[in-house]
C-alpha cells in the first residue's frame, strides 16, 4: 500500500471572507524562500524516521500554492523526490487560483511533474465573486483555463460554491452549465459553511448576511449533481464529480483510510496507526520544525473506537458506501457488535429511505444525503 503526501502553502494574495483555512495575507512578492526550506526540513525529519515511504498521490494545497515562484516548485519538487520514493504514474496535483495561474507557473508545474490541477473558480458571476472577496473575475478564470488547456494539463478539477447570500438558481445553474461545458475532468461542489471567526460568520450572527433557504440550497445541489450525472460524471463522492477514470485518488486516501503525510502549518496526517495534526500557527510551526520536532513524534495511537467511527464516517461520504465485511475484516467484530449498546437506526433509515443496502454495503440515497450528517454523527460514540 502506497501513502499519499499533503503540502500546506499557508499564503494567499488576500483572504477570503467564508475562508477558515489556515492562510495568511501575501498582497505582493513571492512566497518566502524560509516556508520551503522548513518544508524540505519537515519531509527530512519524517524520512529519517520512517525511512524512504513509497507514495502515489501529492496533493499541494493551502493557501494558494500557485503563488510559488517558477524556482520554488522545482526546489519543492526535487526534495519530494528526494525524501520518497514516488511512483512514475503519481497523480501530483496542486491547488491554483486563476489570478496566479500564469503562463511561467504552469510551465515550471508541468516541468516539475504536476499533472494535475484543482482550480477555484468558486462561480463565473462577478457579482458574487466580488461578494465573496474573490480576487479574479469571470473572464479571469477562464482566461486561466484557457491557458491551462494550452499547457497541457488535461487532468483538471474546478471548485465551485452554491447556497451563497444572494445567488439565485438561475444564477447557480448557469455557472455549472457553463463550467462544465469547459470539460473539466472533475467537479467539486460545496455549500457554503460558515466557518467561526471568518467575516461571514461575524456578519450571518449579527443579521448581516442571509443565506438561501434550505430547501434552494438542497434544489442547488440536487439539480447539479443530476446534471452533472447527465454529462456522464460519475458522483463518487458527496461533494465530488469525476469523468470515468478521474477520481481524485489522492482524497480517496482520506476515504478509505490510507495512511497520508500531512507537511506544512495545519496539515493533518494518519500514519502508523497515529492521526494527528502540526500546529495550524505559522510561527508555532516554524519553531517546532527548527527545534527537530515533528507532531508524528508524540501522536498517542488511535484508539478502536475511534478508528470505528471515522471508518464509518468517511464511507458513508462515498458513493461505495460503508461496507460492513469490510468493517469486520479491519476490526475483528460485525458493526452490529461493534455499536449493540447504541445501535444506529440502520433499518430505519432503510425505510425511509435514507439508506439502502447493496449486498455487503450501507450507502446513502440521494434523498439521505439531505441529512448525511445526522445519519453519520450517530455511528460517532
Amino acid at each position: 500500500m502506497k501513502e499519499g503526501l499533503y503540502i500546506h502553502i499557508p499564503y494567499c494574495r488576500r483572504k477570503c471572507g467564508y475562508c477558515g483555512f489556515t492562510s495568511y495575507p501575501l498582497p505582493a512578492g513571492n512566497v518566502p524562500d524560509e516556508l520551503i526550506d522548513l518544508l524540505l526540513q519537515e519531509m527530512r525529519f519524517y524520512e529519517e524516521r520512517l525511512g524512504r515511504l513509497d507514495v502515489d498521490t501529492v496533493f499541494i494545497g493551502g493557501g494558494t500554492p500557485s503563488l510559488l515562484a517558477p524556482s520554488q516548485f522545482e526546489r519543492l519538487m526535487k526534495g519530494v523526490r528526494q525524501c520518497f520514493d514516488v511512483a512514475e504514474d503519481a497523480e501530483i496535483t496542486s491547488e491554483a487560483n486563476p489570478d496566479s495561474l500564469s503562463e511561467e507557473v504552469l510551465a515550471a508545474m508541468a516541468e516539475s511533474g504536476i499533472n494535475r490541477l484543482s482550480m477555484g473558480a468558486q462561480s463565473l458571476d462577478n457579482t458574487l465573486l466580488s461578494l465573496l472577496g474573490r480576487i479574479h473575475d469571470r473572464d479571469g478564470f477562464l482566461r486561466a483555463y484557457e491557458r491551462a488547456a494550452a499547457a497541457g494539463f488535461d487532468n483538471i478539477n474546478i471548485d465551485l460554491m452554491f447556497g451563497l447570500p444572494m445567488q439565485t438558481y438561475d444564477q447557480w445553474m448557469s455557472t455549472l452549465r457553463e463550467t462544465a461545458a469547459l470539460g473539466p475532468s472533475h467537479l467539486s461542489l460545496y455549500t457554503i459553511q460558515l466557518e467561526e471567526g471568518t467575516p461571514f460568520y461575524e456578519a450571518y450572527r449579527n443579521g448581516k448576511l442571509d443565506l438561501p433557504a434550505v430547501s434552494l440550497d438542497r434544489q442547488m445541489y440536487h439539480d447539479a449533481a443530476a446534471f452533472l450525472r447527465s454529462q456522464g460524471m460519475e458522483h463518487y463522492e458527496i461533494s465530488n464529480f469525476a469523468r470515468p477514470g478521474a477520481h481524485c485518488r489522492h482524497n480517496l486516501k482520506y476515504w478509505d483510510m490510507t495512511p497520508f503525510i500531512g507537511i506544512g502549518p495545519s496539515a493533518a496526517s494518519y500514519m502508523e496507526n497515529r492521526r494527528y495534526q502540526n500546529p495550524a500557527d505559522l510561527h508555532a510551526w516554524k519553531e517546532c520544525i527548527g527545534s527537530g520536532r515533528l507532531a508524528f513524534d508524540t501522536a498517542a495511537a488511535e484508539g478502536t473506537d475511534d478508528a470505528m467511527e471515522i471508518f464509518c464516517f468517511t464511507s458513508l461520504r462515498t458513493a461505495t458506501g460503508l461496507d460492513t465485511q469490510k468493517f469486520k475484516k479491519w476490526f475483528g467484530i460485525s458493526l452490529e457488535e461493534a455499536y449493540q449498546k447504541e445501535p444506529p437506526p440502520v433499518d430505519q433509515w432503510i425505510g425511509q429511505g435514507l439508506l439502502r443496502k447493496e449486498n455487503t454495503r450501507l450507502i446513502l440515497t440521494e434523498k439521505g444525503i439531505d441529512v448525511s450528517n445526522e445519519i453519520m454523527s450517530a455511528f460517532m460514540r
